[in-house]
């Protein structure tokens, strides 16, 4: 892996106390921006928690560490892993939806180094069910095996700082054993952890991508790694640990792009990595924070199962 899984030990007790205990709050409508902890459609301010700034959000956006937002068919969540590290940060996200079924989105964000964890923040866009959570959509979970295809089309301004700092671009995917999945940990539900990022910042990131194994995905090059939590890398699923399938490609993605995920779990299961009787659970749009500052418009984004 390139770092501890995402859902490390600590960010599950601080998400299972913060995240799950809030769960349905701030929920909202398709007619205006959706802000945590207030009346649908509001334009209210959300209250920063946890002493997050805020000072680089826009008016109305939710800046609590790990309380969903939700409009009609996607969600957005902080994802401020580095809560219990630092004071005076920014981590905030705000989205809205658009005609057509598609959503915008805003995520700022200012972390300092990281303290005992790598990634301090996750600001992201949802579609599905997170476990522990309701799902978004009729369209998941659903068997990997019913699957014709998952598109994810995005169209985004990204800008950050320069020098130490440091993150990504990713679609992190949650695939499980159940339909109702209760949190992170295999013992919930959750089976495997597919990881495929669209860019990166940041020179240490290359320390671990470009010593993965290059595999073809659909045409396109992808760095690979796989393997269950404390398993040797290219391994295969087991069931008593969380499966983490991480694709680098070769040649960044664009600001804007659309990708099938289907052929990604169809190489998985192909190569008897996971087994085919898994749910796709939710799919997820976001940037993983290691440090500084920066700001992701999402002008324009969407998920369409077949």
């Amino acid at each position: 892996m390139r770092h501890p899984p995402l859902r490390s030990s600590l960010q599950l007790a601080v998400a299972l106390g913060l995240a799950f205990g809030v769960a349905g709050c701030g929920g909202g409508s398709g007619g205006g921006a959706a802000v945590a902890g207030t009346n649908a459609g509001s334009s209210s301010p959300a209250t920063s928690t946890n002493n997050n700034t805020a000072n680089a959000s826009p008016a109305g956006a939710d800046c609590s560490s790990f309380t969903p937002v939700v409009v009609t068919g996607y969600g957005a969540s902080p994802e401020a892993w580095g809560v219990t590290t630092q004071t005076g940060y920014t981590n905030c996200v705000s989205i809205q939806a658009q005609a057509g079924g598609a959503v915008s989105a805003e995520f700022d964000w200012n972390w300092q180094s990281f303290v005992g964890n790598p990634v301090l923040g996750y600001p992201s866009i949802f579609f599905g069910a997170r476990p522990g959570a309701a799902s978004t959509s009729s369209a998941l979970p659903q068997l990997i095996g019913q699957l014709d295809s998952v598109t994810v089309n995005w169209n985004h301004a990204l800008t950050h700082g320069s020098g130490t700092d440091s993150g990504d671009v990713l679609l992190d995917n949650w695939i499980t054993t159940r339909t109702d999945a209760s949190d992170y940990t295999q013992a919930g539900g959750v089976a495997v952890e597919l990881m495929v990022f669209l860019d990166n910042w940041g020179a240490n990131w290359a320390t671990y991508y470009l010593a993965w194994p290059v595999v073809n995905i659909n045409g396109s090059s992808y760095y690979f790694s796989g393997a269950p939590d404390g398993g040797v890398n290219n391994g295969q699923y087991t069931a008593s640990a969380v499966y983490r399938a991480s694709f680098f490609p070769v040649t960044p993605f664009g600001a804007a792009g659309s990708l099938d995920l289907k052929p990604f779990l169809d190489y998985l299961v192909n190569n008897q990595l996971i087994p085919g009787n898994l749910y796709l659970a939710d799919v997820e749009f976001g940037n993983e924070i290691n440090q500084g500052t920066g700001r992701d418009v999402v002008n324009d984004y969407s998920v369409q199962v077949k």
